[in-house]
């Protein structure tokens, strides 16, 4: 066998080729002997081979159910295992979440507030000069129960005029009744 590409003899052929150089011939009494011993290999093939694919098939058939036999166990064991690893990420995530979300919406109100405050502020500069404005700080302190106040409305140039009463002061403080109490009694009959 000289080249590489050359198919190695067959057994048939080594058995001939070790015949001839034993001296047997294909006519000589050995002869039919070597030849049902040169188709031999042949033979066993093809009895074996039924045997060997149904032995195959069963193979195959026994793996592929212990593969399904055992398949859910293993998942399960691969879930479980990696269970506590996908609750930590997805906990992580969640928070990492949560606090972008209120942070953002923290930021976004506060900057919000501060516009309308600039606004209101700059409004209130102009439409109310500091005298005015305690005035009226006075007076809406001093009108606590304004909406239940008695009031006559009318209209007047296409607009709703109404007349109440405003206290321009603070309210006396509330009398006390112990001391009306005490009043009285140091009070003698006929005494003026």
């Amino acid at each position: 066998m000289d080249n590489l590409s050359e198919e190695p003899p067959s057994f048939r052929e080594s058995l001939r080729a070790a015949a001839r150089d034993a001296g047997i011939l294909p006519d000589d009494a050995l002869g039919p002997v070597i030849e049902k011993l040169a188709d031999l290999p042949d033979e066993i093939t093809l009895r074996l081979s039924p045997l060997v694919a149904r032995a195959e098939d069963a193979a195959r058939g026994a793996a592929a159910a212990r593969l399904v036999r055992d398949l859910p166990a293993a998942l399960d064991r691969f879930a479980w295992r990696h269970f506590g690893a996908y609750l930590v990420v997805a906990a992580v995530v969640l928070a990492a979440a949560g606090t972008g979300l209120y942070l953002g919406g923290y930021r976004s109100g506060r900057a919000a507030g501060e516009a309308r405050a600039v606004h209101l502020e700059a409004a209130l500069g102009t439409a109310l000069t500091r005298d005015d404005a305690e005035i009226w700080l006075a007076l809406i302190r001093n009108n606590t129960g304004i909406s239940a106040a008695p009031r006559l409305c009318a209209p007047q140039d296409g607009r709703l005029a109404c007349q109440f009463t405003l206290w321009g002061g603070p309210a006396p403080p509330p009398a006390d009744p112990t001391s009306a109490a005490s009043a009285a009694a140091t009070k003698t009959p006929g005494r003026r």
